[in-house]
């Protein structure tokens, strides 16, 4: 199954945007325009699927972080935006 991300498909949930507050103002602009690459221009994604994990079905990388995602009714909802480490 191919996933594919654009502006008309997309949900932020509140935790998403929590997260993103807590990274620097550098480090959440970096993140903020290379999903807006992503969403915009349909730039190539690193999407995988995350195998038992119960809080999403899919991953998004960029940078040092990941994006946590599920995919549903041809809907992505992101649910949290976290640093690596403090993720796996």
């Amino acid at each position: 199954m191919t996933i594919k991300l654009n502006t008309h498909n997309t949900l932020f949930l509140k935790d998403f945007s929590k997260d993103l507050k807590k990274l620097s103002p550098s480090e959440a602009n970096r993140i903020k325009t290379k999903l807006k690459e992503i969403l915009e221009e349909n730039k190539k994604a690193s999407i995988k699927k995350i195998k038992n994990y119960p809080l999403a079905m899919y991953r998004l990388k960029i940078f040092n972080y990941r994006l946590l995602f599920n995919f549903k009714d041809g809907k992505a909802i992101f649910i949290y935006c976290k640093n690596r480490r403090d993720l796996y």
